[in-house]
């Protein structure tokens, strides 16, 4: 526990907690209010957001304990005044509840809050002309106060004032579009008009806004069939893919675990039973994933989709032979189903079944996420598609780097075997791995890196990523030639230059946490800065940053002395290879890094997650494609701890081993 007699480190732990309450994180914010409260007198902020943490709890007389402090402090404070307000009137305690707004309208007459809260207060005693009083009060004073205007209009709905009361909805929704209540209770007046539709409208716009709004999602089933049939679950159905477009899956799971808790069977049901499992593993649920898939699968046997999604599934849990078969039933269901192809086609690479693993990774053009979302196209150049076949009329061919820069430095390698086999070999690559490419590959290979407009100087084309598959590249035939990277001397020596300027003796280790954002699963790979840091306490190490996009480095966690960030200096991906090509060691999660350094036959330790991608295998050790590489995976999804320990101590080792042949 922190000492706070300091009036400094009380204001900064106040400031921490804080800081914790609005990024939404109470436990711990709650955990220094209370040690703040121990070690001084009540102090009123801290007593305040005490009250509003315990009000979250649902723990109502905690809440109105620590309001009670609060403003026993500071007494005439009218956030505190109408904090007691509010709290008792949520627990039923109107007659106090009233004392305490009209205190606040008191000391704020000029306040619209002060007045919508009066209204409130009303409004729960049934007192309608006094609350429609407070509540047009409060929007005179502040014409844009759409809490008013709405709960104005409960007030001249429950006087009977429909026409009144649809126009203090609309102006509240006016105000605030995403204002569930508003738009609930506007749809209901529309409702009771008979215009069904508009009424429609406006409980699936309040959903959009509160997933969970019981009153919206029971409205919205007596609007469309008051039984909760097809039309209303395909109603759920449409809003919950709208949520999951958006990438709002919490949202999903609120909008529909209520529903398919009845017990239903019917294609629709099923639809949402599937739904609802998506969003269950986009938020790495995976046990509440799985139950909702069995349950759509024993709902449906037939849903090809449900078994792509529990195969996906089985796959990130390390399920890899039920993930096969799951993926085959869902084929032999829907034989066109290309994301299930392109599903199998992984986990056999995975398993090394390469053979038909290259073959049905050829869906990636139909089958993939980004395909889908127009992403990733299949390249249309006019040109042949070659086989693999060696042909005396095909002379020339254009090789099409695709996906991400790993790729590209992964399959670059296939380079040397086409170099036998034409007479002119190009490749395209984005510009970043242009000089590289050229440094690697220019006797033998054009490099260019925007395609022309004319083809004339090629008779055949293929992506990178398919000549494994042409060439039939098994386990035991990788092309291996390494290091199939080069860096020339200069710029080799340039980097060696920089390196002994730091001193002389001590590992040169390179690091990157973090893969590049955009990358649907990025989350999963990457690693915070302030958890990958723990490596770099380590003695007898100078540490080198080759992180270049989507920094997060703490300062604070690194020591100036043996900590080297030139990544403002590397320009490309040749820079970068210049450079690791000067170190011991680099230590990378799964991104463009590893493979550089593997390439270049550099000693690299590979933090690889739990569900690795294909190319590493299942649960390697080793790499068939770097044999300079060692994979340090997780023991448990999400667990980068002992695989970071892991590689702690293996660095541990190697300064002891320079230390002692120095």
């Amino acid at each position: 526990m922190a000492n706070l007699k300091s009036k400094d480190v009380i204001a900064k732990r106040q400031q921490e907690a804080n800081l914790f309450y609005e990024s939404g994180r109470y436990s711990e914010a709650k955990a220094i209010y209370k040690e703040l409260i121990e070690h001084q007198d009540a102090h009123a902020e801290t007593c305040h957001y005490l009250s509003l943490i315990a009000l979250t709890e649902g723990d109502m007389d905690a809440a109105l304990s620590y309001a009670s402090q609060a403003q026993k402090v500071d007494i005439n404070n009218l956030n505190y005044i109408l904090n007691l307000g509010e709290l008792n009137r949520r627990m039923g305690d109107l007659s106090n509840a009233l004392i305490w707004v009209q205190r606040a309208v008191k000391n704020s007459p000029q306040d619209a809050t002060t007045y919508y809260n009066l209204g409130s207060v009303y409004l729960d005693f049934q007192d309608y002309l006094s609350a429609q009083d407070a509540f047009s009060e409060a929007i005179r004073l502040q014409p844009n106060h759409g809490l008013s205007w709405n709960n104005l209009g409960s007030v001249y709905q429950q006087r009977g004032l429909l026409d009144l009361a649809y126009e203090a909805y609309s102006m509240a929704v006016q105000i605030n579009p995403r204002h569930a209540e508003a738009q609930c209770n506007k749809g209901f007046v529309l409702f009771q008009r008979q215009n069904y539709q508009a009424a429609r409208i406006c409980m699936e716009l309040a959903l959009q806004s509160r997933p969970s709004f019981l009153e919206a999602k029971n409205n919205l089933k007596h609007i469309i069939d008051p039984m909760g049939g097809s039309l209303f679950l395909e109603a759920l159905a449409n809003l919950a893919l709208d949520f999951q477009n958006q990438q709002q899956h919490q949202a999903v799971i609120e909008l529909l675990q209520t529903e398919v808790g009845q017990e239903k069977s019917s294609p629709e049901m099923s639809h949402l039973w599937h739904l609802l499992g998506i969003s269950y593993y986009r938020l790495n649920q995976f046990a509440d994933a799985y139950e909702c898939y069995q349950t759509t699968i024993a709902m449906a046997p037939r849903f090809a989709g449900a078994l792509n999604s529990l195969g996906f599934l089985l796959q990130d849990m390390r399920l890899y032979t039920d993930a096969k078969l799951a993926f085959e039933d869902a084929i032999q269901l829907d034989p066109n189903f290309d994301m299930a192809r392109l599903n199998l086609g992984l986990i056999q690479l995975k398993l090394g079944l390469w053979e038909e693993g290259w073959s049905n990774y050829e869906y990636r053009w139909t089958g993939s996420a980004e395909t889908i979302n127009q992403a990733q196209l299949k390249p249309d150049v006019p040109l042949i598609l070659w086989n693999g076949i060696r042909s005396s009329g095909n002379k020339s061919i254009l090789v099409l780097a695709e996906q991400g820069f790993g790729d590209t430095i992964q399959f670059c390698r296939y380079m040397d075997l086409l170099k036998d086999r034409f007479e002119k070999v190009s490749l395209y690559v984005p510009d970043p791995l242009r000089r590289l490419m050229e440094w690697s590959f220019e006797k033998d290979v054009e490099i260019i890196s925007s395609l022309p407009n004319r083809f004339e100087a090629w008779t055949s084309h293929i992506p990178l990523l398919s000549l494994p598959r042409v060439l039939h590249t098994t386990l035991d035939q990788i092309p291996s030639t390494l290091p199939y990277l080069q860096v020339p001397g200069i710029f080799r020596e340039f980097w060696e230059r920089r390196l002994l300027q730091k001193g002389v003796g001590r590992l040169k280790i390179g690091v990157a946490w973090s893969g590049r954002k955009s990358l649907q699963y990025d989350a999963r790979r990457s690693i915070a800065f302030t958890q990958f840091a723990s490596l770099l306490g380590i003695d007898g190490v100078d540490w080198i940053c080759l992180q270049k996009w989507d920094q997060d480095i703490d300062l604070t966690l690194v020591n100036p002395n043996n900590w080297f960030d030139w990544t403002a200096e590397l320009n490309d991906f040749a820079d970068t290879a210049a450079l690791i090509d000067n170190l011991d060691l680099v230590v990378t999660v799964d991104s463009a890094v590893a493979h550089l350094a593997g390439a270049l036959n550099k000693p690299v330790y590979l933090l690889n997650r739990y569900d690795g991608e294909w190319r590493w295998l299942c649960n390697q050790e080793r790499s068939p494609w770097y044999p300079s590489m060692e994979i340090f995976n997780q023991p448990e999804f999400g667990k980068w701890d002992p695989a970071i320990e892991a590689i702690k101590q293996r660095i541990i080792g190697l300064t002891r081993d320079r230390l002692r042949d120095s």
